[in-house]
């Protein structure tokens, strides 16, 4: 804010958009009680009747550490329309996650700026657009596009970093990548064991994979991603 006058005194008042009592000065600080998405606004006035303000979003995120959260299963290269991708956020808590907050990224960064609950012990799918045949599309995310054939990294996170991250490399189309038992690292949160799984059973129209459900390992049964089910070298954990 400028103010051509002289001798003004400028003032500085935030409404944070949560209800709380406003703040004053040009440097101030606030916690928000609650994960949400608000908007705050900064109002300048410089005594004189000189007045202007500016608002900006700010996204809230539940104190989630790495690995409470993991990106289990994801489409990058669907048959059709690249808007049908989708990625799968897995819930291994015994407590819900809302995901308001977050957020989802490669080289693009989105914001999830609604409540998205992962029950616990379960999962919610993120589609690039909604509605998508077949898939029970929990939020649609838009700004993340995953790459087909060069190398790719995205992530879930909020405040405190990284909750989830997955790399990968090439593509089949219309085949997700899939870990029905992902390795996720708790410092990090890098989670690895995705494989491009040719026995997943068909969704919707031209899509094969397990959007919202378990994922198959290597001899396609179909597991949970808790499960001991992922040795395909010890035919006595194969159900």
């Amino acid at each position: 804010s400028t103010d051509p006058g002289v001798n003004d005194k400028q003032t500085a008042t935030w409404d944070f958009g949560d209800g709380t009592k406003q703040g004053k000065g040009f440097t101030v600080s606030h916690v928000y009680a609650s994960p949400g998405v608000y908007t705050a606004t900064l109002m300048v006035g410089d005594g004189d009747g000189g007045t202007d303000s500016s608002t900006v979003q700010v996204y809230v995120s539940s104190d989630v550490q790495p690995c409470e959260l993991q990106l289990t299963e994801f489409m990058p290269d669907p048959t059709g329309s690249e808007t049908r991708e989708w990625i799968e956020v897995y819930n291994p808590t015994a407590s819900d996650i809302d995901l308001v907050g977050m957020e989802l990224s490669d080289s693009n960064v989105g914001y999830i700026d609604q409540s998205v609950v992962v029950p616990a012990g379960g999962y919610a799918v993120l589609c690039r657009s909604d509605p998508q045949d077949g898939i029970n599309c929990a939020y649609d995310y838009g700004a993340v596009q995953l790459h087909n054939s060069a190398p790719d990294t995205f992530r879930l996170a909020n405040a405190n970093g990284t909750i989830s991250e997955v790399s990968y490399q090439g593509s089949s189309t219309g085949q997700t990548f899939a870990a029905a038992c992902p390795v996720c690292d708790p410092v990090t949160g890098i989670t690895t064991g995705h494989v491009d799984l040719p026995n997943d059973p068909q969704y919707g129209l031209g899509g094969f994979g397990t959007p919202g459900a378990g994922s198959d390992d290597l001899d396609g049964d179909l597991v949970s991603a808790c499960d001991l089910d992922c040795d395909d070298t010890d035919p006595s954990l194969n159900t």
